[in-house]
């Protein structure tokens, strides 16, 4: 099949200078300091509450070796050095290790390739079939003791939702259902959360991502959650932790994640000149107020490739005109976050923050500043000062974001809970060892 070739072209922009990536596997031993200790931490139960990030979720999917590096699982290993018990995750069985399937990339850029070849897991899968809505991945079954309580997808307005696991035909999260039985089939994750979490001594907190991600990755189509339900459901869903001690994370803006960073309008206008077009060719698109022509300013969507790959052909889109290249015919608002989109979406993640920041500050807990972090990696470089490498946002050669452009690195997670445990030795005059994110892989190269 002949590729298009603004799509070849604009894939090979995103990685010119593209060296190694580096792959290194994470050391089984952590190195200890002398008498490290919990302090007023008690880690005997350790829980982690969140979504995606939580979970362990990577490249585009759910699967065992993701789970493995999951910044909770990093952490439990070293609260284990000062007390901490057993870390269970929900881990497909023998034979479904790759769970929902993700993305792979088997081979690095080369002078007759000029990009990354990705492709998708397909062997060894969990997926058992469809759910009722006939188009939802139905998910193995997970059964047992659990405290990682990571659901890929939810939201801080989901967590109160009945049924949100449940197999319907007005479709549900195939990643809670797969840990729900007939007993629990219609609850909500607060409830299951508060049913299987007895006893629990700590827990880290990074959930409401999806409040606002949600809208930006569908373009703005999808609802950003009001701050006031927002605050709400953060509230019951932090009182169902008692006195336990823990950690909450705030969340980073849009504008700090490759999937919103990679594709420019400058790249797309490049890809468009080797093709013969002129140069910066004006790109149209899809916006609240009508069609406009792009500015440096809106975000192109990197799910959306294939989209910009039809820039400039008159079959594409819904009416006439060449598409993207006229106002007759612009790109549709779900493939670009234009810029009052972008605005709305921070404006939100920063009435989010605040929220999360006062209820850790009012239940005296320890509050990570991921978005910040996430900021300086965007525009400076992030510089572990534990493994001395730095880490950007860049689509995979910044070792932070993984192929997904959202979820992040197996390096990514060991970077997330060293400043979880840096607030955590703050807080609670704890000496948790710190993890050397150098040792553990950026990019995944694949056979």
């Amino acid at each position: 099949m002949k590729k298009n070739p603004i799509i070849l072209l604009l894939i090979s922009l995103l990685f010119v200078g593209f060296t190694a990536c580096k792959q290194v596997d994470p050391s089984p031993t952590p190195t200890l300091p002398t008498a490290a200790t919990g302090g007023t931490a008690d880690f005997t139960k350790y829980i982690s509450i969140g979504n995606s990030l939580t979970a362990g979720f990577t490249d585009g999917g759910l699967y065992n070796a993701g789970m493995a590096v999951s910044y909770p699982n990093l952490l439990s290993q070293q609260f284990a050095q000062v007390g901490g018990g057993t870390f269970t995750q929900p881990l497909f069985g023998t034979g479904q290790e790759n769970g929902s399937g993700f993305l792979k990339m088997t081979a690095l850029p080369s002078s007759t390739n000029p990009s990354p070849t990705i492709v998708t897991e397909t062997t060894s899968l969990g997926v058992i079939g469809l759910g009722a809505d006939g188009k939802t991945p139905l998910l193995a079954k997970y059964t047992g003791s659990l405290n990682n309580f990571g659901i890929p997808g939810l939201a801080l307005a989901t967590t109160t939702t009945a049924g949100y696991g449940f197999n319907n035909a007005a479709g549900f999260n195939q990643y809670f259902e797969r840990l729900l039985g007939t007993a629990d089939a219609l609850s909500t994750y607060e409830a299951f959360v508060e049913a299987n979490a007895t006893g629990t001594t700590f827990f880290t907190f990074w959930l409401g991502n999806n409040d606002a991600l949600g809208y930006a990755s569908s373009g703005g189509v999808t609802p950003i959650t009001p701050t006031a339900l927002f605050t709400a459901n953060l509230k019951s869903l932090l009182d169902k932790m008692g006195s336990a001690k823990g950690v909450i994370v705030n969340i980073g803006n849009v504008t700090s994640a490759a999937f919103f960073t990679t594709v420019t309008l400058a790249s797309l206008q490049a890809a468009l000149q080797a093709g013969g077009a002129p140069a910066g060719t004006p790109i149209w698109i899809t916006t609240a107020s009508g069609a406009r022509e792009a500015t440096a300013e809106d975000l192109f969507l990197l799910g959306s490739q294939t989209q910009y790959g039809l820039l400039g052909q008159t079959t594409a889109g819904t009416m006439v005109g060449p598409y993207g290249l006229s106002a007759a015919n612009p790109i549709e608002t779900q493939h670009v976050l234009d810029k009052d989109e972008v605005t709305a979406a921070n404006t939100a993640i920063t009435a989010f923050n605040a929220a999360l920041q006062a209820e850790a500050t009012a239940r005296s807990l320890a509050f990570v500043d991921m978005n910040t972090l996430l900021a300086t990696a965007a525009s400076t470089g992030y510089t572990d000062t534990v493994g001395g490498l730095t880490y950007t946002t860049s689509y995979i050669t910044g070792g932070l974001f993984s192929l997904d452009g959202i979820h992040i690195t197996p390096a990514g997670n060991a970077i997330v809970a060293n400043e979880v445990i840096k607030a955590i030795n703050t807080t609670y005059g704890a000496t948790v060892p710190l993890l050397n994110p150098s040792l553990y892989k950026s990019v995944i190269i694949s056979q």
